[in-house]
């Protein structure tokens, strides 16, 4: 005020409000040191602490440095050096009164970058060294390795994974291997170690094995049952087979005649192959039993020339008689039956006869109904009668 006296002196201090540091507090600053009474720890003496370190000037070694001592070791920070106190760090500092960063050797190095043990002197360090094959050209190379070890290698023709180097057609063995020949084991000549098939297969016919026996032959005779071939295999039959290998059924040629029905031996007067009628002293075929005169002394009646009787019954059905006769040398005669238009409808005799009288019975199963004409030939005279089924 116009006094010179605060206008707020709260603690009565003499000192104003707005420039007391100490508002509040008795006996602010009794020492005008700039620090509060309650709050100066060396009260009373001047300059206590100057350089504000917590330290009372009269007790303070280090008066004008900033934490004049910060670790207690009797050095001013100031006066400190920092450094590696380890003696076993690369970098130790024997000046050091502080720790610092100390740097050490890598395990099995010194602090030159030297090996500690290096036996074989090639700058790997004997802890360090790693065995394993060197050979770029062994499947088992150790780009990694220092020191020689075992080396594996590939078989030749092969790499390491044991796949061929050459393998052309792929089949997984190399060709330098390859063997040819024939790979069916069905085969005759089959070669088991072959690995290529060169198209040399050979294979039993069928029905063989490979040694050409057969694979089935029921009756031993070396064929084999599906060629087999029944047949005849006598050869003086008539249906005698050459290629036959089984006996099957003959059958013969009748007696005097050949297979097509030939006769092979002299004909007798009857027309009879082989037989063994003949001509007597009468001009007739006779039994061979008979003496060629009998027929001078005989009885019976002969015909002058050929008879041909009509038939009885006629009409007819189912069956009528003809009587006819045959002169002495006319033994060769033809008796047949012919339709209305002449066509041959049944031989009933053709051959040598012997001469006499004689009948014949024909029957009517065979025809149809209508008008047929019997006509009888011999000794160069013809003799017809017309006849007639009714049915």
């Amino acid at each position: 005020d116009c006094d010179g006296s605060c206008l707020s002196d709260s603690d009565g201090d003499g000192i104003c409000d707005e420039e007391d540091l100490c508002e509040g507090l008795d006996n602010v600053d009794s020492d005008d040191d700039g620090i509060c009474d309650d709050l100066d720890v060396c009260i009373g003496f001047v300059n206590e602490d100057s350089d504000l370190d917590g330290i009372c000037d009269d007790f303070d070694p280090c008066i004008g440095f900033d934490n004049v001592d910060t670790d207690g070791d009797g050095l001013c920070n100031d006066a400190e050096i920092a450094g590696c106190q380890d003696e076993f760090a690369c970098n130790y500092d024997a000046s050091a009164t502080d720790p610092g960063e100390c740097i050490y050797a890598e395990n099995y190095y010194d602090c030159d970058g030297n090996c500690l043990s290096d036996i074989d002197g090639d700058s790997v360090c004997d802890e360090l060294e790693i065995v394993g094959c060197q050979d770029e050209s062994a499947c088992n190379y150790d780009a990694l390795a220092t020191d020689s070890g075992e080396c594996t290698y590939a078989e030749e023709y092969y790499d390491c994974d044991g796949n061929c180097l050459n393998d052309s057609d792929g089949d997984g063995v190399c060709d330098e291997f390859e063997i040819a020949g024939c790979t069916d084991s069905s085969a005759c000549n089959y070669d088991d170690s072959a690995t290529d098939d060169d198209d040399s297969c050979v294979y039993p016919e069928d029905y063989y094995d490979c040694d050409g026996n057969c694979l089935s032959d029921i009756d031993g005779d070396s064929v084999c049952d599906e060629l087999e071939i029944v047949g005849c295999q006598d050869e003086s039959a008539c249906n005698y087979d050459a290629l036959a290998t089984d006996s099957g059924e003959c059958t013969y040629a009748e007696e005097y005649y050949d297979c097509d029905g030939n006769c092979i031996v002299e004909v007798d007067c009857l027309g009879e192959c082989g037989g063994t009628n003949y001509i007597d002293d009468c001009g007739q075929c006779v039994s061979e039993d008979i003496p060629a005169d009998d027929c001078l002394s005989a009885d019976s009646e002969i015909p002058s020339q050929i008879y041909l009787s009509q038939n009885y019954p006629n009409p007819f059905n189912p069956s009528t008689t003809f009587e006819y006769g045959i002169p002495l040398n006319s033994n060769y005669v033809d008796l047949s039956l012919y339709d209305i238009h002449g066509r041959l409808v049944e031989t009933l005799f053709k051959g040598f006869h012997s001469p006499g009288y004689f009948s014949i019975v024909l029957t009517s199963e065979n025809l149809n109904s209508g008008i047929y004409i019997i006509q009888f030939v011999g000794s160069g005279n013809v003799v017809s009668k017309k006849i007639t089924v009714i049915k």
